[in-house]
């Protein structure tokens, strides 16, 4: 069962509301009336934000765990799409190309596939060993 509207109730007996402005100074005052209990969890804040958009408060700088998801979802989307346009070499954009189009099996060939096994997203250079490798 949720206790927080009821610990809220018992916040605005004690703490005059009218006169917070932003949900940053309800967190600050929350937090500080209620004590080793406040924790600032992501249901906390969130309980919190229902709590403010009854009272009107703007939730400006409040984002749900939801929200901080997705954000780091689409950011991990976009680094992976920035690592796969990077080319492999000037002349192959790809690891299975330069292997199809190279019709030889020389143990050149064998070291290069045998690294880019172990890192797929590696470059040509760094599979030569003639650049530093990324972690």
């Amino acid at each position: 069962m949720d206790k927080f509207p009821e610990a809220f109730k018992r916040f605005k007996q004690k703490v005059h509301v009218k006169n917070i402005k932003t949900f940053g100074q309800l967190t600050l005052a929350f937090g500080s009336w209620s004590g080793k209990k406040w924790r600032g969890t992501f249901r906390q804040m969130d309980a919190l934000a229902v709590q403010a958009k009854r009272l009107r408060i703007p939730l400006e700088g409040h984002k749900s765990r939801q929200q901080q998801v997705r954000a780091i979802f689409i950011q991990t989307a976009q680094q992976r799409e920035a690592q796969w346009r990077e080319k492999f070499s000037r002349g192959y954009v790809s690891f299975q190309q330069w292997h199809s189009e190279t019709g030889r099996t020389t143990a050149y060939e064998r070291r290069v596939t045998s690294y880019m096994r172990n890192h797929p997203s590696a470059t040509l250079s760094e599979a030569r060993g003639h650049k530093t490798k990324r972690s």
